[in-house]
């Protein structure tokens, strides 16, 4: 063992949380994450905020174009497909521990309001 890291070994993560919204690049993000995790001791936390739709019509990856009125349970239950998903995806690459997490409001916002206390090394 050299600097507390097993010779040979990959370092594994004890939390990761990885934003979806049922894109490539988040699906990417997604095998990259289950890769990362220790299976047996480490959290998947997986994101989705449902944005404000304020387009004309808002594309929503894996899902298809919504309407700009539509409702916010709508939404809420396009999330929940986008995060069964991919814990589906997640379970099958080896992740254990996963934590689903369907939030309300400006995406960004809830995502730095979120990090500190799940990302936090106390």
């Amino acid at each position: 063992m050299k600097d507390g890291i097993k010779e040979g070994k990959p370092i594994m993560y004890a939390r990761i949380l990885v934003p979806v919204d049922g894109s490539e690049s988040a699906k990417q993000a997604l095998k990259v994450a289950c890769k990362l995790l220790d299976s047996a001791d480490s959290t998947l936390y997986l994101l989705h905020v449902p944005e404000v739709l304020s387009y004309a019509t808002t594309l929503v990856w894996g899902i298809g174009a919504m309407e700009p009125g539509t409702t916010l349970a709508v939404r809420e239950k396009v999330g929940e497909q986008l995060l069964a998903q991919a814990k589906s995806s997640a379970r099958a690459a080896g992740a254990q521990h996963i934590k689903e997490l369907l939030l309300q409001g400006d995406p960004r916002g809830r995502l730095l309001r979120l990090l500190t206390p799940i990302m936090s090394i106390a």
